[in-house]
């Protein structure tokens, strides 16, 4: 029997007479495309790496610290006798939805009472936020540019939210996922060689689903984080003619969790503030004033990518992207407004979701400018790491220390 020569021809088509290319051939030119798809797989794992390990060592540092008095309202009723019993405690103490509570009151039935067991939720709930926010970054820039995003949230003041026992973290992670749900469900709709793959659109449906739910069982003002994929999915809509209902019902849906607690919002109104801790147009001033430089490279994104837009990737930032960002500027504004008419608190952690966002719309600021340059990204990416090193892991020790030392 005649060995077959791997580089001979295929046989033709008997239907046209048309003959096939040789396998080597077709292998030649495959090989190029099948190590690009390696090397795409494959490039973000030694930054995420990192990152991992710095995690790991800033939130074994700052948790250290003292239980504070809004985690004692967690531990307390995370550790009531009956899940009854907890739901009345929110309802007369805390306000909040019972989602983080529970979460606690299972962290510490595993891993006993004890400040990691009530803290371990927020621990993960913070770093799996961080992962979404890099594979959005990714999708966007490249891989240096998503690590600078991280690294630019772990060195804000929200980094301290990673080691609390309150439901900011599951809050950002909410809002996190919801932000790479919406831009895969959206972008699997708009790409035609894509509509086919049902599968990855009901995947990235039901993360929307999933988040947005996400949003209303983590704080009473998860509504407010929301707003901002419905501003930018009603102009996708005018874009396209015609509305995606698969997607609208994703993220309105959910929304019938808001009526759980309606009872707690009625509770809240009642409290009365002192004038040092109610809302006003200057600590939305204060805000933004701290977050100036995240702002500006945000706006600076949009109106990069939509007056140049070749120097975007294919499937980069698009007008809806542009109302998303400005929505979650729009959206502490709205909040506060009704704050300040209510007369009731404000705090920074109520906008956790707009700072990740802010850090999103920097790091694709960034990447745009350097037309996804690879060696000034990483670049950034390795100063950004030395800050966030110093800001959450060599300080918070030498503040140990001290402590220690004056002990």
């Amino acid at each position: 029997m005649r060995e077959v020569d791997s580089t001979e021809a295929s046989p033709g088509d008997p239907e046209t007479g048309q003959r096939f290319a040789p396998r080597a051939a077709v292998t030649t030119a495959l090989r190029p495309q099948l190590h690009r798809l390696w090397e795409d797989a494959m490039q973000p794992f030694p930054l995420l790496a990192a990152l991992t390990a710095l995690y790991a060592a800033a939130a074994a540092v700052t948790g250290r610290r003292y239980v504070w008095f809004d985690e004692l309202f967690t531990y307390r009723i995370a550790l009531a006798s009956s899940i009854a019993e907890m739901w009345r405690m929110i309802r007369s103490y805390d306000f909040n939805p019972p989602a983080g509570y529970l979460l606690s009151r299972i962290s510490m039935a595993i891993f006993g009472a004890n400040s990691w067991g009530l803290r371990l939720p927020s621990i993960l709930e913070f770093f799996l936020a961080s992962m979404a926010l890099f594979h959005y970054v990714r999708r966007k820039v490249g891989p240096p540019y998503a690590a600078f995003a991280v690294l630019t949230l772990w060195s804000s003041p929200s980094f301290r939210y990673a080691t609390e026992a309150r439901p900011y973290a599951l809050l950002l992670m909410s809002g996190c996922f919801l932000l790479v749900g919406w831009d895969r469900a959206a972008t699997e709709s708009a790409a035609p060689e894509e509509r086919s793959g049902g599968g990855k659109r009901g995947a990235a449906l039901t993360l929307v689903a999933f988040s947005s739910a996400g949003l209303f069982a983590a704080h009473i003002f998860g509504l407010f984080s929301l707003l901002p994929f419905v501003l930018a999915e009603i102009v996708r809509w005018v874009r396209r003619r015609r509305p995606d209902y698969p997607l609208w019902a994703a993220l309105l849906l959910p929304s019938v969790l808001m009526a759980s607690y309606l009872p707690m919002v009625g509770a809240y109104q009642r409290i009365l503030f002192p004038p040092a801790f109610q809302a006003s147009l200057l600590k939305l001033a204060g805000f933004f004033y701290l977050s100036r430089g995240l702002a500006i490279a945000s706006l600076g994104a949009l109106l990069l990518s939509l007056c140049n837009p070749r120097r975007s990737r294919s499937n980069s930032v698009v007008p809806e992207d542009a109302v998303l960002f400005a929505g979650f500027l729009l959206s502490p504004l709205l909040l506060m407004l009704l704050l300040i008419h209510q007369k009731s608190a404000y705090w920074d952690r109520y906008f956790i979701a707009t700072q990740a966002a802010l850090c999103a719309g920097a790091a694709v600021f960034i990447g745009l400018r350097f037309r996804c340059n690879r060696i000034a990204g990483y670049a950034l990416a390795l100063a950004m790491m030395a800050v966030t090193l110093h800001h959450d892991v060599l300080r918070p020790l030498r503040q140990i220390r001290r402590n220690n030392e004056r002990a």
